[in-house]
């Protein structure tokens, strides 16, 4: 599992309590003897990348998998219902970002120097990728791909992806909108969606959105 945090200042000599989804934190931690952890810090001032360590119960629970069956009993239950809701949530109609408004944030969020990580789906797990801009301007786009922690870029993402801010249809009612898309990347485009988040998608266009990759911003 894969979250990210994010703290606009970070004093000296000041402690964050990170805590992981709020599920999983309930009905999976009390129950592990043992917890594999990787963690990556990015700041103005610096990063550190691909920190891992191993948390150990200090009192091992050895019917800890009696414990999470009764926790996750009613799982079953109520799945079904969670799905209806995010997919009716789905349904709903968002209002509309201007096209003239969808190039303003597209452009704005793509400055020279920002920095992004998202997950990129491959081979059945997720690879975290930041992407740097590297270029911005009139004359196009360009940014860098690193992967996280040492791991390979996922098939078809080269290390620099280049291109231009061109017009792009989004939704099922194919609202008209700005997309940065080019020839590097098989099928990819980053925008920004009604909610204002930046996403990637990399894949055919006939791909649902909602399948598309939130890009944080690294401050």
């Amino acid at each position: 599992m894969t979250t990210y945090h994010f703290a606009r200042e970070w004093p000296v000599g000041t402690t964050h309590h990170l805590h992981p989804h709020l599920r999983w934190y309930r009905s999976v931690l009390p129950f592990a003897n043992s917890v594999a952890v990787r963690c990556s810090l990015y700041a103005d001032e610096g990063s550190v990348e691909g920190q891992a360590a191993r948390l150990e119960n200090p009192e091992p629970n050895p019917k800890w998998e009696d414990g999470r069956r009764i926790a996750t009993k009613d799982d079953a239950q109520f799945e079904p219902i969670g799905l209806a809701l995010a997919a009716a949530a789905q349904d709903e109609e968002v209002p509309h970002l201007p096209k003239g408004r969808s190039r303003e944030l597209l452009e704005a969020a793509l400055a020279r120097g920002r920095r992004y990580v998202g997950a990129v789906p491959t081979n059945g797990r997720r690879v975290p990728v930041v992407l740097a801009v590297v270029k911005a301007g009139p004359g196009g786009y360009e940014l860098a791909a690193a992967p996280v922690g040492g791991a390979a870029l996922p098939p078809g993402v080269g290390p620099v992806v280049a291109g231009r801010l061109t017009s792009a249809l989004f939704g099922r009612d194919r609202r008209p909108g700005y997309a940065l898309s080019g020839p590097d990347w098989a099928d990819w485009a980053i925008w920004v969606d009604q909610s204002g988040e930046l996403k990637l998608r990399i894949g055919t266009p006939e791909q649902e959105l909602s399948a598309a990759i939130t890009l944080y911003r690294i401050e």
